[in-house]
């Protein structure tokens, strides 16, 4: 069913920025942010969607009247608000006792350790050697306690650490166009 409704999802990292050696170097040019606040006046929403945390989102963006989605799908901010998806507060303990056992077992020069509460990811792009790093934590994976109850995805030079409560993007963009 078609409601009419017009709206414009993006993400952040390599879409509106591009993608950059760490999540920290990612910027947005000042075109595209324009580009956005010219959008939300003629869509009725306009959303980035991103795997970083909401507030980093925000940090980085800074556009008035759009919705920010971060950590996957878990945490949203309209209006300087933000909500998290209440199931995955009881994985938080699991997520840092994960983090927290590959920094023990599997800290390479150039890793990038990204803790963003309610999930963590660990980048080895600028790793002296990538495929060993990544091999470092993947080995450290297998005796990470609470890493059964959780989900474990490899993306292109990073690991990322989630809640197993079916929340990410897509399950987003669902929720805020349904």
């Amino acid at each position: 069913m078609n409601t009419g409704r017009r709206a414009l999802f993006v993400d952040y990292d390599g879409t509106i920025s591009r993608i950059a050696p760490t999540p920290d170097q990612a910027m947005m040019s000042s075109r595209a942010a324009r580009s956005l606040e010219i959008l939300s006046r003629y869509i009725e929403l306009v959303c980035i969607v991103s795997g970083r945390g909401v507030r980093d989102l925000w940090n980085k963006v800074g556009v008035e009247g759009i919705v920010y989605v971060g950590n996957h799908g878990v945490e949203y901010l309209n209006d300087g608000d933000v909500e998290v998806a209440p199931e995955v507060a009881a994985y938080r303990d699991d997520v840092k006792r994960v983090l927290d056992h590959l920094r023990a077992h599997a800290d390479a020069p150039g890793l990038v350790w990204d803790d963003k509460y309610y999930s963590a990811s660990v980048h080895y792009r600028v790793a002296e050697d990538t495929g060993a790093a990544r091999d470092g934590l993947a080995h450290a994976l297998v005796s990470a306690p609470g890493v059964d109850s959780l989900e474990v995805f490899w993306g292109k030079m990073v690991l990322e650490i989630r809640p197993p409560v079916g929340v990410h993007k897509g399950y987003a963009v669902r929720k805020l166009v349904g």
